[in-house]
């Protein structure tokens, strides 16, 4: 079974059972550098193993950059 979830303002669909984690795997191949939130609330790195999605969940990813 699937669920909606928005990721940067775009509706996207993952398996009712995801966690973070497999959303951040599926999106980018290098984590570094990017911090999370879901529902206007930051989650660790450290916690995106064990954080799971729900439907509607609103998904907002930072990348860093460098540059001045």
């Amino acid at each position: 079974m699937m669920i909606s979830i928005h990721v940067n303002d775009s509706e996207t669909q993952v398996a009712k059972q995801s966690t973070l984690a497999t959303l951040m795997s599926n999106l980018h191949q290098n984590s570094t550098g990017m911090a999370v939130a879901i529902n206007n609330r930051v989650i660790p790195k450290s916690q995106w193993s064990e954080t799971g999605l729900e439907q509607n969940d609103q998904v907002l990813v930072i990348t860093a950059t460098q540059g001045g």
